[in-house]
């Protein structure tokens, strides 16, 4: 059993100063970094200014000039990381936090929230396949994503993998930008004279060089990018073509969320999740490098959160949605993966009632947040209950309330059960607290907040509320038999957080990583929780475009065996985790969905982890890096999640920016949500769930043509390519392999003007005499496709 401590701080929940104020987990990382300095300290250790230092989001008062209050938090010691609409993300020293919070002009300080990560079928299914090759091997490339950017911010990339190359084995990532490595010495972004944290690197031998760029930490973001815009590979997939991204020529920017121990010297407090900081950073790095570059560019998130209001007030939702607005950088951001899951819960409560939330730790790690609107305090009770049947194995004996001015523990409670935390304060009651806890938990770590905060509404008008967030790490309880059924058997422990308001109001409560909730009113009625809400808290601002996903494989085969085993999802259907639902702020969620269940794309050949994926291939390669002295296998694996929907669609969004082009435009996220309504698919099992599905699933090729106006210049053309015909462009002849002699045959041009009528011939059609350019071909009844004729 490892050793627990537990540390109970009690501060006040809103230390207002003359300006702004501090909010209470600001203040929870404050202490608990102090704390350890100190034990460093007296241990005779050296500790490095970094360490006494953290990340934060400012917020500005309503009216005030956001970049002239960066001014002066920079004069009072800050370090200026962003300035975006209202909001501010610096870094400074913990000592500075009361000063900087009474700055003219700064409304609150607050640390940042928890995040969690949320193709060959897809290429298929989305009509992808058919935009870049036809319907086969040979490609007449009308669009593959040429001379546009898909930037992604995700972790755990090879970016030696044979797919991120082109066919002459050219490097097509253009730059990787890791806010959190301060080690191996790269290049420093630079934007109007200040530097981003972390390290860049554009130059393909330095991204090559395994010794100064590595980034290990699983396959998820090689994954992503793959299915985005890996290049064409010599691997065939599940349909029989060979493996590629939606986009493959597009260049490649990666920004990796991990960061090296000098950076994490700034996270020590156990408060602070550093990849929302890094995501900002991110942002500002690929939007300038879409300048600089002159080139459009789409961004792939594969992460999100549950750690806010689901309104759109969130810094992170905010964040979010001023880049994809005001910056202009279309997001595709994950709808989330709790679609499935009861992690939704909202109750009513009058005065004085108890309103009781029964948390399942899930696979050990989970995390709940909630809120109350009230500015009245919230007493709460925290017990260890069976959720079989509710059994009360302990009672905390002490009460904890959210109001400053309200009881014993009446100063914003936060309470941490870990192996890092310091209990040489407590005594009484709350000793006594702490040592009942600790005989029901084998192992792993819980905190817990209940404090008054501050969010602004949709009017810019701040409001108090009560904020409860419950985070458990490898948390494991002790067995305990079940004696009450008709057999004896172990029990299912869980925690029961009983919430007693002073006025009539409501609760709101998401739970993630797995956590399932339970609610139980003042009458000791339970309430299942849903996923009515599901849709993470980062899409909430409306702005950026939301991805669900469905299911287009249903089957695993994996290396080394002779044939596919099918699992049991229905191919079509919506995927069960699949998040949703109509957000706090009256956004609809998801926009659209694509393929994310059991997804074929490269995974990462340096996970120290990679056999724990379903491996579908590993195929040995030479050369691929700096020093590689023997042949290395590259794996392709199977995911699922909308974190694989998700680049899918940004790959197609990346095909519709190269049309764009052709047309003069560049697509915004509101020219793109405008595409996926005139274009999605829709079907038995959209029609069946339209809250699941939004728009439908997105159709590259239809969407296409809604970009180059050829749906409504050409109203007779087919919006479905030709089933079992092969589209290839040798200089002045499309070979149309498959498509039967004499079938009569219209070329269009851009314009919607007939430039040729004709019939296949010999298995072919003739350009001689046009120009070069993109063109679209009727083959008879049998559908339409896109080509285009160069050199």
């Amino acid at each position: 059993m490892r050793k627990f401590i537990l540390a109970l701080l009690l501060t006040s929940a809103l230390t207002a100063g003359a300006q702004g104020f501090v909010t209470h987990r600001a203040q929870i990382a404050r202490q608990l970094t102090e704390q350890g300095v100190r034990k460093a300290e007296t241990r005779g250790m050296t500790v490095p200014a970094e360490s006494k230092r953290g990340y934060f989001f400012v917020n500005c008062e309503q009216g005030a000039n956001a970049q002239q209050v960066a001014d002066q938090l920079k004069s009072a010691g800050a370090q200026i990381r962003m300035v975006r609409g209202d909001m501010i993300l610096l870094d400074a020293p913990y000592s500075k936090l009361d000063a900087l919070a009474n700055t003219k002009g700064v409304w609150k300080i607050d640390v940042s929230p928890r995040v969690s990560k949320k193709t060959d079928v897809n290429r298929k299914v989305t009509q992808a396949g058919e935009v870049i090759d036809g319907t086969g091997e040979k490609l007449p490339q009308a669009y593959t994503g040429k001379g546009v950017i898909v930037g992604i911010i995700d972790n755990g990339f090879d970016f030696t993998h044979p797919n991120f190359k082109d066919k002459d084995g050219k490097l097509r990532i253009k730059g990787v930008y890791e806010p959190g490595n301060f080690k191996f010495g790269g290049d420093s972004v630079r934007i109007d004279g200040e530097a981003l944290t972390g390290s860049y690197y554009s130059k393909a031998e330095d991204i090559l060089d395994t010794l100064k760029v590595k980034n290990p930490d699983g396959s998820h973001g090689t994954h992503c990018i793959s299915i985005a815009a890996g290049s064409t590979s010599d691997v065939k997939g599940v349909s029989g073509n060979p493996l590629g991204g939606i986009a493959p020529e597009a260049d490649i920017l990666i920004c990796p969320t991990s960061g090296d121990s000098d950076y994490y010297k700034f996270c020590s407090d156990n408060q602070t999740d550093a990849t929302a900081y890094m995501i900002v950073e991110s942002f500002e790095y690929l939007m300038s490098e879409a300048q600089k570059l002159q080139q459009p560019i789409v961004v792939s998130i594969s992460l999100n959160s549950h750690d806010g209001w689901h309104d759109g007030s969130s810094n992170m939702a905010r964040v979010i949605g001023s880049y994809a607005k005001e910056g202009k950088l279309p997001i595709m951001l994950c709808a989330s993966n709790e679609g499935g899951d009861q992690m939704y819960l909202n109750m009513k409560s009058a005065a004085k009632d108890t309103v009781s939330v029964l948390v399942s730790p899930g696979q050990g790690d989970g995390y709940v947040w909630g809120g109350m609107k009230t500015k009245k305090n919230v007493t709460m009770q925290v017990a260890i209950v069976s959720l079989k049947d509710g059994h009360k194995y302990y009672q905390m004996p002490i009460e904890f309330n959210s109001d400053p001015n309200t009881g014993n523990y009446g100063e914003g409670t936060y309470f941490y059960a870990g192996e890092d935390a310091d209990n040489s304060h407590l005594e009484g009651e709350e000793k006594e607290a702490v040592e009942g806890l600790l005989k029901y938990i084998k192992d792993g770590d819980i905190q817990i907040w209940c404090y008054q905060n501050q969010a602004m509404n949709q009017d810019g008008k701040p409001y108090i509320y009560t904020e409860l967030i419950l985070s458990m790490s490898d948390l494991a309880f002790i067995s305990q038999i079940y004696n009450r059924g008709d057999k004896p058997e172990e029990d299912v422990l869980g925690f029961k957080i009983n919430l007693i308001p002073e006025e009539e109001t409501e609760l709101h409560c998401w739970g993630d990583q797995g956590v399932q909730l339970v609610g139980q009113d003042n009458d000791l009625n339970y309430k299942m929780g849903d996923s009515s809400i599901s849709i993470g808290d980062w899409n909430t601002s409306g702005v950026p475009v939301s991805v669900g996903a469905w299911s287009a494989n249903n089957k695993i085969k994996e290396k080394g065996m002779n044939k596919a085993v099918k699992q049991n999802f229905e191919v079509g259907d919506v995927t069960y985790f699949s998040s949703y639902g109509t957000d706090l702020a009256g956004h609809k969620h998801p926009t659209v969905c694509t393929p994310g269940l059991l997804v074929v794309a490269a995974g990462n050949s340096f996970d120290p982890d990679k056999n724990e994926y379903n491996i579908y291939e590993d195929k040995g390669y030479n050369n691929q890096f700096t020093g590689q002295k023997n042949e290395r296998d590259y794996p392709y694996v199977y995911m699922s999640g909308t974190s694989m929907a998700t680049p899918c669609s940004a790959g197609i969004v990346a095909l519709w920016m190269q049309a764009a082009m052709d047309k003069g435009k560049q697509l915004t996220c509101e020219d793109i949500k405008d595409i996926i309504a005139h274009s999605s698919d829709t079907d038995e099992y959209t029609k069946a769930k339209p809250e699941r599905f939004g728009a439908g699933k997105m159709n590259a090729y239809k969407g296409l043509l809604y970009v180059l106006g050829i749906d409504t210049s050409i109203p007779t053309l087919s919006k479905q390519q030709p089933k079992d015909v092969t589209f290839r462009v040798v200089g002045d002849i499309v070979y149309t392999d498959g498509a039967d002699d004499g079938t009569e045959t219209t070329i269009y041009n851009l314009q919607g003007v007939s430039v040729r009528q004709t019939k296949v011939q010999s298995g072919t059609i003739s350009l001689a005499g046009l120009q070069e350019g993109v063109y679209a071909v009727q083959l008879g009844n049998l559908g339409s496709t896109l080509i285009r004729k160069s050199h």
